[in-house]
């Protein structure tokens, strides 16, 4: 038995991949820019928020755009909170962080 073979022009290709700066840069300022945009205070801010079983979760809204999100892992007592109660947690902690 001889193994598995591999084609050694492909690995080499692989190998001598050439790390292309200007792409990577360009997808780091496009990351950063879609993941921090700058609110506007003058403008009026939408607050969404959700509660499960596990987690609080909640996203900042402005003209349509995803401004900052953020969640919260429940505690095994804070699961044993009603409905009603969890969903008033994850606006409280909505309210808390912005």
């Amino acid at each position: 038995m001889n193994g598995i073979l591999i084609d050694l022009n492909k690995f080499f290709a692989i190998v001598n991949w050439k790390n292309l700066a200007n792409i990577t840069e360009s997808f780091v300022q496009l990351k950063k820019m879609l993941t921090e945009a700058p609110p506007e205070s003058e403008k009026e801010f939408t607050i969404y928020s959700d509660a499960s079983l596990n987690r609080l979760g909640c996203v900042l809204i402005q003209d349509g755009n995803l401004m900052a999100y953020a969640s919260h892992q429940l505690k095994s007592h804070e699961r044993n909170y009603l409905t009603h109660d969890l969903e008033l947690g994850a606006v409280l902690f909505s309210l808390k962080i912005w």
